[in-house]
């Protein structure tokens, strides 16, 4: 059974430990820049007084300007102070979880042992593989930046740069990633590193960007109005222009990551894997981005260590769950009409009082706004007929659609393209072999829209698009994806997959049968979801009701430290008078 992991969910602003991004600009004018780095607060709590964190001036304008809705709602005193307290109660809450880190009453899975005499690297490999994913995106931006200064054309195996996140939803985990042993540290292929291999010109321009990617953000450090170690800067720029000269990008690729974040020690990996110590390299970075990084994983080990004893009981499940579907079934009795609604609303159905729908699932391949601007503009030509128009759209644009699958994170492999016909052919194939089990036939499927489909209602429509079976109510889709729709209900079984693409407007639709109804039919707990059998009902209402504890339990948990805090006088400090100017 999954279980997710919330984060801490008391009404705070978190603000990062920077107010540039990765490669950006400082967002205040060097003019600004000696205001905003005016302390607004101290806070000063716990065990360890001595260590006094300060609130700066521009985190507060940060945190009022996202308190005002990026100044939508107007700025008062209120709404300042508000805005700072709450910044207040999280350097307390912070200041805790570092306490519990140092106590040892939280670990941080960095190669220590575990309680299995296991050696396990998870949470600094889930560290370093987002700073190193962070990194590559950068580079290839920059990367076709210098292709088009250069008048060069990006060559076909260098990939586009990715976006900041996946454009589609990801598979969750089967399994509790706490419990997930990491026995080696994450180490980049060394086919990420720059200029690492292909043409001249690719490796000029890969070395060339990664130059301009470190210059650019020991410049942000620089620039940043919350104050930074010169020393430790310095330091970085020194390292930096002695790889360079030496052309050892690899180094200082590696370096830019510390293997030990807790520490901050820079250092890379070896020939042999050890790592090997350095002066210095990773202090940019750490200071613009991996601080923060840093702290949000820490956060995630302490959400998991306050919802380890949460309890729901099956009784508790059973209680919710009978509720929620007899009411349904009283709802839909007196109103049939409710029932329609509530399967075009995509809403959860645990009663069905006829059997009027059936679902269908679907693959989306779509044309490019390039194709579909010229299949408007075909259509406007005088003389063509609507099988000009057809063979235009069905043949010679489906024949130009080229697509890349998706690997587990969500983001695409751009070691191979598919056409259209390939991913169809790949995809009836696949699920024919697992026509023996509705449930292998179904997930099959499932794999299939999360490497390839492109339409966000495939991935929240977990059990298809339902369609009316009867031809006269008519459908809300086009008119070929309904077609291939009845076709399926009228002349296939469920889990066969349409034997052609159904082609619309938007582009390609690999359609697959996902089940018809049956009046009368009532979910019982132990009744799976859909037919992928994922997970049961109870296993569904389970998971909402510890979800449920678990945000009361953290809230409740932060919520103490919060009070605790503001009832000692001497845990805080503020400085009024440095920023009444922050209001109208």
């Amino acid at each position: 059974m999954k279980k997710k992991i919330i984060t801490i969910l008391i009404s705070i602003v978190l603000v990062l430990a920077a107010t540039v991004t990765l490669t950006g600009c400082s967002m205040f004018s060097t003019d600004d820049i000696a205001n905003m780095r005016q302390v607004v607060a101290t806070v000063s709590y716990g065990d360890n007084l001595e260590n006094t964190r300060n609130i700066y001036k521009f985190e507060l304008n940060e945190a009022v300007w996202q308190a005002s809705n990026q100044g939508q709602i107007p700025v008062t005193e209120r709404l300042v102070n508000h805005a700072l307290q709450s910044l207040i109660d999280n350097e307390f809450v912070q200041i805790e979880i570092e306490r519990k880190f140092r106590d040892g009453d939280l670990v941080w899975r960095g190669g220590g042992q575990t309680g299995d005499d296991e050696v396990d690297y998870a949470d600094t490999n889930e560290f370093r593989r987002t700073l190193f994913d962070s990194i590559d995106n950068e580079l290839r931006a920059e990367q076709r930046r210098i292709y088009a200064e250069r008048d060069i054309d990006v060559p076909d195996d260098q990939p586009p740069p990715p976006a900041p996140a996946p454009e589609f939803p990801i598979r969750e985990p089967d399994v509790d990633n706490a419990h997930i042993v990491e026995p080696t540290l994450f180490v980049p292929m060394s086919g990420r590193f720059p200029g690492a291999g292909g043409s001249a010109d690719r490796i000029s321009i890969e070395t060339t960007a990664f130059r301009r990617f470190v210059n650019r953000i020991i410049d942000n450090v620089e620039n940043a109005v919350r104050e930074h170690d010169e020393d430790l800067l310095q330091a970085d720029r020194d390292f930096f222009n002695q790889k360079f000269a030496a052309g050892d990008f690899a180094s200082a690729y590696q370096a830019l990551v510390p293997v030990n974040p807790l520490a901050g020690s820079p250092a890379y990996l070896g020939a042999d894997g050890a790592p090997v110590a350095i002066a210095a390299g990773s202090y940019a970075l750490m200071f613009l981005a991996g601080n923060s990084v840093r702290d949000q994983i820490k956060e995630t080990i302490l959400d998991r260590s306050l919802a380890y004893d949460v309890v729901v009981e099956a009784s508790e499940v059973a209680r919710r769950f009978n509720q929620e579907r007899d009411a349904q079934i009283a709802q839909f009795r007196a109103n049939p009409a409710a029932y329609s609604s509530a399967v075009s609303g995509n809403q959860r159905i645990f009663y069905r009082p006829n059997n009027n729908y059936f679902y269908v699932k679907h693959v989306l391949l779509p044309f490019t706004d390039a194709q579909t601007d010229r299949l408007s503009a075909f259509r406007e030509r005088q003389g063509v007929t609507i099988a000009d128009i057809t063979n235009f759209r069905d043949v010679q644009l489906v024949n130009e659609i080229r697509v890349f699958a998706r690997m587990e994170d969500g983001f695409n492999d751009y070691s191979r393209t598919f056409t259209a016909h390939e991913v169809f052919n790949l995809i009836r194939g696949e699920v024919a072999a697992a026509s023996g089990s509705m449930r292998t036939a179904h997930r099959r499927f499932d794999d299939f829209i999360y490497m390839f489909n492109t339409d966000p209602g495939a991935f929240t429509h977990h059990f298809g698009y339902a369609q009316n079976r009867n031809r006269a109510a008519g459908t809300g889709f086009m008119a070929e994806f309904a077609e291939a729709a009845w076709t399926l209900n009228e002349q296939f079984e469920p889990g066969d997959v349409f034997p052609e693409m159904a082609i619309t407007d938007f582009g390609v639709h690999i359609m697959f049968f996902a089940g018809r109804t049956t009046a009368g039919w009532t979910a019982q707990l132990d009744s799976f979801e859909t037919p992928s059998e994922y997970q049961t009902w109870f296993d569904v209402f389970y998971e909402e009701l510890r979800t449920h504890r678990e945000r009361e339990q953290i809230n409740r948990w932060a919520g103490g430290i919060i009070r605790a805090a503001r009832g000692n006088s001497d845990s805080y400090t503020i400085f009024h008078r440095r920023f009444r100017d922050l209001w109208n």
